[in-house]
């Protein structure tokens, strides 16, 4: 079953975030909480950790692009 990957809740004044890189790419197999993207905010850099066990099925944000915090910015397919 697909799982959505969404930046964690960052506060009311945080909106928008880039895609610094990838860490994982598309086919990796992840381990739940495992790093797999680096963004930055205007307030600090964070990793975003897989939000279960599975393989990155798709990269819906680009490294270096502006995406909305409430975005979906890839799919795990779980194990």
């Amino acid at each position: 079953m697909p799982i959505a990957v969404k930046v964690p809740k960052l506060g009311s004044s945080v909106k928008s975030g880039v895609l610094v890189r990838w860490l994982k790419e598309v086919g990796s197999f992840v381990a739940e909480g495992e790093a797999i993207a680096e963004i930055e905010t205007e307030k600090i850099t964070l990793d975003v950790e897989a939000p279960a066990t599975g393989m990155i099925m798709i990269h819906y944000v680009s490294e270096e692009e502006i995406f909305s915090l409430d975005a979906v910015i890839a799919l795990i397919e779980a194990v």
